[in-house]
């Protein structure tokens, strides 16, 4: 919903696109509400394992939430592709609470994906932020990281439809998979990514007049340092 609000603040698309894009949204907020209420009536064991259809069809219900409010983002208005980017982080750090139970198969080995892969993708999105009134070729050129790293999460997916009827540990299938995983992430945001980044930073930088405006997060930090002054003034 944070994002969705952000994403209302900055200069709208025209035409088909946005409407498109606006349709898309809409679509994302009712497979979010389907997928709670198929979340309100998962069943578990007595392990606190969930069983019946219940499950699989809430957690492909998200995935489907935030793909497409990535694309509804991207198409209602101008210069969010960084908000696409914080979707993933958002969705990575999300799921974390899910996998924390002492039940949960391969639990270490996802909280470090997860935690890896949010942490990474969320460096990305604030590059990306960074130069979010800048040309679309500048702003195309920093999101290059966040698009790699979001794109990381195809090959899950297509371990998750080739194992469809089998035991997680065909989706799973042994560490040094997991390992590469993350090591790819780390080396995107450390490496390549930085470059993109730096890059795009330095022709904005020399282009007078593309300082970006503030948004509605810029606001909200604004705000939160002048109630933290006037906490310190009064205590």
């Amino acid at each position: 919903a944070g994002l969705w609000a952000l994403v209302r603040g900055y200069p709208q698309a025209t035409g088909p696109r946005h409407r498109f894009g606006q349709l898309l949204q809409v679509v994302s907020a009712l497979t979010f509400l389907v997928s709670m209420i198929a979340w309100l009536n998962l069943h578990t064991d007595s392990c606190g394992r969930a069983v019946g259809p219940a499950g699989d069809i809430e957690a492909w219900l998200f995935l489907a939430t935030v793909v497409l409010f990535m694309l509804g983002a991207v198409l209602t208005a101008q210069g969010t592709a960084w908000v696409a980017i914080a979707a993933v982080a958002v969705a990575d750090l999300g799921l974390i609470p899910l996998f924390l139970g002492p039940h949960q198969a391969y639990r270490a080995t996802i909280l470090v994906v997860l935690g890896v892969h949010g942490g990474c993708t969320g460096i990305a999105a604030w590059w990306a932020r960074q130069v979010r009134c800048s040309p679309r070729v500048v702003r195309a050129k920093a999101a290059e990281p966040g698009r790699i790293l979001a794109g990381g999460w195809l090959a899950f997916l297509l371990l998750v439809i080739a194992a469809t009827g089998h035991s997680i540990s065909t989706v799973l299938p042994d560490s040094a998979f997991i390992s590469l995983f993350v090591v790819t992430a780390i080396s995107t945001v450390t490496g390549a990514g930085y470059t993109k980044y730096a890059e795009a930073k330095d022709i904005l930088d020399n282009q007078p007049g593309q300082a970006p405006a503030p948004d509605a997060l810029d606001h909200l930090a604004r705000r939160l340092q002048a109630w933290h002054r006037a906490y310190r003034e009064w205590f």
